[in-house]
């Protein structure tokens, strides 16, 4: 018998099971996780529109935005009027809003800025 060199077995997962619980974890993590930093549509969609500062709802409005999916690239005023947006910014809104995200944009002609948010039942 040679115990000077005894045969070592590892039984643990090892690296190759590492790469596998890490491969699982990112897609399940970048599958669930929603990405608050862009919109959460791509086209025309309807959506409240509230100028800021906004105390009630009576500074919202029921418009058409546009994006690309990426950023928001217009809003579409019911009376035929328009933003082309010079920048926006999404997120997620605080737990205590009715919605879970928002964008912030600008109009570039009077630097109005403005939340663009998801309808929901009470607009």
């Amino acid at each position: 018998m040679d115990d000077e060199n005894p045969v070592r077995r590892d039984s643990g997962i090892g690296l190759g099971g590492l790469i596998i619980l890490a491969l699982i974890s990112w897609f399940i993590y970048g599958h669930f996780h929603k990405d608050y930093s862009k919109p959460w549509f791509s086209g025309n969609q309807a959506v409240r529109l509230c100028k800021e500062p906004y105390y009630t709802n009576d500074s919202c409005y029921r418009v058409t935005a546009n994006s690309d999916g990426s950023e928001i690239n217009s809003i579409l005023f019911p009376n035929n009027g328009y933003i082309s947006v010079a920048f926006d910014s999404c997120d997620k809104a605080a737990s205590i809003e009715s919605v879970d995200r928002f964008c912030e944009v600008e109009d570039p002609q009077n630097g109005d800025t403005y939340q663009v948010l998801p309808l929901n039942d009470r607009y």
